[in-house]
C-alpha cells in the first residue's frame, strides 16, 4: 500500500526539530492540516500523511473491514520509512482512538 503524504520541515537544519503527525479526519485528506504547516514547520518537521481510502489514495473495497490497527501500521510504516522515532500526534474527527492506540502501542 502506498501512503501519500507531505513532508515539511522549514526549522534550522542544526536544531534537530521534533516530528508532529497529523493525522486527518473521516471524509477528508492531509491536506486539512495546510493552514496550520506555516505556523509549526518552522519549529517541527510536519507530517501530514493521506490516510488509507481518503483524499488522492485508492478507494477501499464497499466490504473492506476497517480496523484501528491497520491504521497504526500504516502510521507506524510511514514513520519508520521516513525515520522519525520520536513523534508528537495531532488528530481531527474521529482519529483521537487511532492517536491514543499509536501511543499505548509503540510508546
Amino acid at each position: 500500500m502506498n501512503i501519500e503524504f507531505s513532508d515539511h520541515d522549514f526549522s534550522d537544519p542544526w536544531s534537530g526539530s521534533e516530528t508532529i503527525l497529523m493525522l486527518h479526519g473521516n471524509a477528508e485528506s492531509h491536506e486539512v492540516w495546510f493552514s496550520w504547516i506555516p505556523h509549526l514547520a518552522r519549529r517541527f518537521r510536519v507530517i501530514c500523511p493521506g490516510m488509507r481510502g481518503f483524499g488522492a489514495l485508492t478507494p477501499m473495497p464497499t466490504d473492506h473491514c476497517w480496523s484501528l490497527d491497520e491504521l497504526v501500521e500504516d502510521a507506524v510504516r510511514l514513520m519508520d520509512h521516513l525515520g522519525s522515532y520520536h513523534v508528537a500526534a495531532s488528530h481531527g474527527d474521529e482519529c483521537a482512538k487511532l492517536v491514543l492506540s499509536l501511543i499505548d502501542k509503540y510508546s
